[in-house]
């Protein structure tokens, strides 16, 4: 197996709920760490190497990483 192969897509849905979203988020995040045993630097980093589709944040908001967390900030 090739390990330069893009990870397969990890689509979080929408729960409609925006703390239920961060929740997922982070649990994604926290998998990808343990399996990774690296930290991203942001993330866009985060999204590039574990394949995670997230659902849009809130109007005028951006997922940010917050030690080993997801949360939003302004954007």
């Amino acid at each position: 197996m090739n390990s330069m192969a893009a990870p397969e897509p990890i689509v979080v849905p929408d729960s409609g709920s925006t703390e239920a979203n961060l929740n997922q988020l982070s649990r994604a995040m926290r998998k990808y760490i343990a399996g990774s045993r690296s930290l991203p630097k942001d993330f866009n980093e985060f999204l590039a190497k574990s394949g995670v589709q997230p659902p849009p944040p809130p109007a005028g908001k951006k997922y940010v990483i917050q030690g080993q967390v997801v949360a939003l900030a302004d954007q």
